[in-house]
């Protein structure tokens, strides 16, 4: 199964848009939770495969105002930051699936860059000067169509030699596309104790646990929980 978060920046914070309290990955918690009762029901192949991007190289992660409730918002810093984010959680999901024993995978992929209907659509919401459409015109000569950006992603989900803990993506230059291969991490996505401690947050803003260093059983009523903490039995 693969997963996204928020696919491009938002101009204002999430939770003033949607209403709701929340921070970009807590949607990806939930999710990778209900994937893994399919999986269990037989439903979904042992994967999940989480999509990254480009810009989590530039984020970072700020455990303390998760949701830019202190800090002057800015789209393009907090999709940054939502993208280091979701690749932590990959990584740190692929560790605490060993620990308890599971068959399950967990890895990420990014698809660099494509020319889909999302961007055309922001596109449209910038103010066009003649630069920017002179620009617009030169990059989609050379920017990757969706098709060819998702190859990165389906491997991740599908191909046999896919590992997890990896974070896949396209092997041209500046990993803006080409054929799929490994891709580079994000130090911070790497650091062991914040993806800890972001996992142990997003629970707590998600209201949803599972997989906990202190798990013995499930301790919430949820599907989710019951079917996850309880994985190493199955």
């Amino acid at each position: 199964m693969a997963m996204r978060s928020e696919a491009v920046p938002l101009p204002v914070r999430p939770d003033i848009v949607r209403g709701l309290e929340g921070f970009p990955l807590v949607p990806v918690l939930i999710l990778a939770g209900i994937a893994f009762v399919a999986i269990f029901a037989e439903v979904l192949a042992p994967y999940d495969a989480e999509v990254g991007s480009l810009a989590h190289r530039f984020g970072t992660l700020n455990l303390d105002d998760l949701n830019w409730h202190e800090t002057e918002y800015h789209e393009w810093k907090a999709y940054a930051n939502s993208k280091v984010a979701t690749l932590s959680h990959a990584l740190e999901l692929n560790r605490r699936l060993r620990e308890h024993g599971c068959n399950i995978i967990a890895l990420a992929a990014h698809p660099g860059v494509a020319n889909t209907e999302v961007y055309r659509t922001r596109e449209a919401l910038i103010r066009q000067t003649a630069f920017r459409k002179w620009y617009v015109t030169q990059m989609k000569k050379i920017v990757p169509s969706a098709a060819m950006a998702a190859r990165s992603v389906i491997h991740a989900a599908v191909a046999n030699d896919a590992r997890g803990g990896e974070y896949y993506g396209p092997t041209g230059i500046f990993e803006l596309g080409g054929a799929p291969g490994t891709a580079r991490i994000n130090p911070i996505a790497k650091n062991v104790e914040l993806s800890a401690r972001l996992w142990t947050a997003s629970e707590h803003l998600s209201g949803v646990s599972y997989l906990s260093a202190h798990d013995v059983g499930p301790h919430t009523a949820s599907p989710v929980a019951e079917v996850v903490n309880g994985a190493h039995r199955l």
